[in-house]
């Protein structure tokens, strides 16, 4: 009887925290989203070439420009530009000069970035721009699960950088073309 009513008393306690705890989560979310808020009507942000708006906090224009590194993922880029687009937002843009659409190795590439770049900044957004499209890409809130994304290339890279290893390249138009690609063996030369 007494455990009984000691257990329903607990209960009852763990639930009036657990209720306190979600209504100040609840309360500190809504602070956030406000002070974002006051942040953009206080400092507008510019419109940038790409269609949004945002503040250039790095730009890829030189060859000494800073390289991004992520040491748990063992992964580094430098994406082309990084645009600050909220008091805690970023977004990536990944630029190509070409005329044409948007490839999956854009993409990869872009992925790579943004795991490369959110130790320094939390990046929200995504884009791959070519002089004929542009494409905004999902990125998930969990820097591992961009990374999941690309983990398969990035094992093939590593064990290209770090042995002889060398895939046999796709049967495709642009394999024969290379300037690595040896025709009498099917595949790529050592650099």
């Amino acid at each position: 009887m007494i455990l009984e009513t000691l257990q329903t008393q607990l209960q009852q306690y763990w639930l009036e925290i657990l209720w306190l705890v979600a209504a100040c989560y609840l309360a500190i979310q809504a602070l956030m989203l406000a002070l974002d808020k006051l942040y953009l009507i206080v400092r507008p942000l510019p419109e940038t070439q790409f269609g949004f708006k945002g503040h250039l906090v790095y730009c890829d224009d030189k060859p000494n420009s800073k390289c991004f590194v992520n040491h748990r993922y063992q992964l580094s880029a430098k994406p082309d530009f990084i645009y600050r687009t909220g008091r805690r937002s970023y977004t990536v843009v990944e630029y190509k000069s070409r005329n044409a659409p948007v490839k999956e190795s854009d993409i990869n590439q872009l992925i790579a970035a943004v795991v490369a770049a959110r130790p320094t900044y939390p990046i929200t957004n995504a884009f791959v721009v070519t002089k004929k499209q542009s494409k905004q890409i999902p990125i998930y809130n969990s820097t591992h699960a961009n990374y999941k994304r690309i983990a398969h290339l990035h094992k093939i890279a590593r064990r290209i950088k770090h042995s002889n290893y060398y895939p046999k390249p796709k049967k495709a138009k642009q394999c024969f073309q290379c300037g690595y690609y040896d025709a009498q063996n099917e595949q790529c030369k050592k650099a």
